[in-house]
């Protein structure tokens, strides 16, 4: 189960909600529950405020309107219970989003862990040599097939390299579809968004195709990024907002 950042109401914080409720539950209903949004509101508010790691403040107010009367209620700061890690049980800071001992997820673990710049610098040769590798072998079956039976023979090994080519296309395809690559799918990697579901084709298409190419313009320093990110991201990561997860 996924760690979440809770706020509780404290007992004297209740107790002060509760005066102004009755406070202005003579005049109407309507009131009653303006004040209850604003309450509710208020707590979101510090949830949001706590999950981006930004200061929360000392207590809320709220000012509640009972004809003319303006009667301040004053609430005081709400506990804030902080998360470890559901993986390791590592302390986390707030908004953090990986855990920085496991690189486990720290809201929903059933995502996954970060994975290790050496597996997707394999994962990254694999999509390169596969295809390398496939041109080869059909340049040595066309070239053997005209040597042993002519042009015919050569010409039949040709066309089987093709759709062995076509077929690894499509299969390659496929996995963007699934948030994957050849490579990664064969090291067990996949590429996820920040919600945690798998990138879609799109989303690939941009990451493999503009993404890598931008990483790669200055000495593949947007490669090199991923190293040195807390979230082991590269530039083609960012763009995108993807992880690269195990």
């Amino acid at each position: 189960m996924a760690a979440r950042r809770r706020i509780v109401w404290t007992r004297g914080a209740q107790r002060e909600l509760g005066e102004a409720i009755e406070y202005i539950a003579q005049d109407s209903v309507e009131a009653t529950l303006r004040v209850l949004d604003d309450a509710l509101a208020a707590a979101r508010s510090l949830e949001s405020l706590v999950f981006r790691g930004r200061a929360v403040p000392e207590n809320i107010g709220l000012r509640v309107r009972r004809g003319r009367q303006i009667m301040p209620v004053a609430f005081n700061l709400l506990e804030v219970s902080m998360p470890g890690c559901p993986s390791c049980n590592a302390e986390v800071s707030p908004g953090v989003r990986w855990c920085g001992i496991c690189h486990g997820n720290v809201l929903d673990p059933e995502v996954g862990h970060l994975a290790a710049p050496v597996r997707r610098l394999a994962a990254y040769a694999l999509d390169i040599l596969v295809p390398l590798v496939a041109a080869f072998l059909i340049f040595v079956v066309a070239a053997a097939g005209a040597s042993t039976q002519g042009e015919e023979g050569g010409g039949v090994g040709l066309l089987a390299g093709i759709l062995l080519m076509l077929g690894y296309a499509v299969w390659a395809l496929r996995l963007f579809a699934r948030g994957t690559t050849p490579g990664k799918k064969l090291l067990g990697m996949r590429v996820v968004r920040e919600d945690g579901t798998p990138a879609g084709f799109l989303i690939m298409l941009v990451r493999e195709w503009i993404g890598k190419a931008i990483s790669g313009m200055v000495f593949s320093l947007g490669f090199l990024w991923i190293l040195f990110d807390r979230d082991n991201q590269g530039w083609h990561d960012k763009l995108v907002s993807t992880y690269v997860v195990v």
